[in-house]
């Protein structure tokens, strides 16, 4: 959700990047508890229409590699995307960090850089916030972010929601590791 100045015929409330999205575990490691190694994953799915924000459907494809510590854990996301209303192919790097898993509210940080080519702008952006385990397969988070977009400075209160819903989980084969873990995400 986001909060913009007032601009006169714009909704000053949005309810912006409302995604409905399907995230494979392709390699289990450290984020699921299994070995020491990275997880890495793959999140794909079609962008929703947003409420006074823009219109119209995107896709998106995100690859996920991530390393958990005791006090920390690392997401690195790599994602494509076909944007909503205008279709501009847009590539996105960032580095998420997180604190531990262990307490309720954890600390996060995250930096990126983004590009949208079809409109040649490219935003650089920095938050920090924290994430709340509500209950099992249920997060709020909440985030300050300062960014740079196109030239222009921007700040952004977000408030998330990650609702998972487990779809299915695979039977295992006797002697074989973990099975991937399928789950859908409301964002």
């Amino acid at each position: 959700m986001g909060l913009d100045p007032l601009v006169p015929g714009q909704a000053r409330l949005r309810l912006l990047e409302t995604d409905a999205l399907l995230k494979l575990l392709v390699v289990p490691g450290s984020l699921q508890g299994v070995g020491h190694g990275p997880s890495a994953a793959v999140e794909f799915g079609p962008l929703l229409r947003n409420v006074n924000g823009e219109d119209g459907f995107g896709a998106s494809v995100d690859i996920i590699v991530s390393q958990r510590w005791r006090d920390l854990t690392v997401h690195s996301n790599n994602w494509v995307l076909l944007t909503r209303g205008t279709h501009h192919v847009q590539w996105f790097e960032g580095v998420i960090l997180e604190g531990t898993p262990a307490h309720p509210f954890r600390p996060v940080g995250e930096i990126f850089v983004q590009r949208e080519w079809g409109a040649g702008i490219t935003e650089w952006s920095g938050l920090v916030g924290g994430i709340w385990r509500a209950r099992d397969g249920l997060d709020l988070d909440v985030g300050l972010r300062e960014a740079r977009i196109g030239g222009q400075e921007a700040t952004e209160v977000r408030l998330g929601l990650t609702w998972t819903i487990g779809v299915w989980r695979p039977e295992e084969p006797a002697g074989h590791g973990a099975s991937p873990h399928r789950q859908f995400m409301l964002r």
